[in-house]
């Protein structure tokens, strides 16, 4: 397990704080840390899906707290007509790995807010990627999911985020 703090929801977060964090970070590695995909139960060719979030977790080293990482899980629900149901369920989690520059003096909810502004729209092209490659190989319609957009993305605690593109695919 890469981390030992989730997101603090309960504390408000200052501006200054959440400044602060993206000044004195900068990413240095980006990874993925577990791919769970299938059993595949049918292969339904006119799919829908929903995407949900994990509880964001966070860690610094311990060897003097120069490097913060953070854990990332999304979970790609693959539903198929109304008499197929489900097709699969594919779980990819990464943690993105940054560099402290100096002191950071932060709070948890600083970290949260960090976050949930900032570091879900870095990784979000690379979950993007995956699943499209990932529903590929197990040989379904390629997932290609939409850009991630602030309004539209579900707050921490909502469970999902569900596509509304076209069902023709257009």
């Amino acid at each position: 397990m890469v981390a030992n703090r989730v997101l603090d929801t309960t504390t408000e977060a200052s501006l200054e704080g959440v400044q602060a964090v993206i000044e004195k970070t900068e990413l240095a590695d980006l990874r993925v840390d577990e791919v769970i995909a299938g059993p595949l139960v049918t292969r339904g060719e006119d799919l829908s899906f929903r995407l949900g979030r994990g509880v964001p977790q966070f860690r610094f080293s311990e060897d003097g707290d120069h490097v913060l990482m953070v854990r990332l899980e999304h979970t790609l629900e693959l539903i198929g007509s109304e008499e197929n149901g489900p097709v699969t369920t594919l779980k990819v989690a990464h943690v993105l790995t940054f560099e402290v520059l100096g002191d950071l003096k932060a709070e948890a909810a600083d970290l949260s807010a960090w976050i949930q502004a900032n570091v879900y729209f870095i990784l979000y092209p690379y979950v993007r990627q995956i699943f499209t490659t990932l529903t590929a190989a197990m040989g379904l319609p390629p997932v290609v999911l939409g850009y991630l957009k602030r309004d539209d993305w579900p707050e921490f605690g909502d469970d999902e985020y569900v596509d509304e593109s076209p069902e023709d695919g257009q």
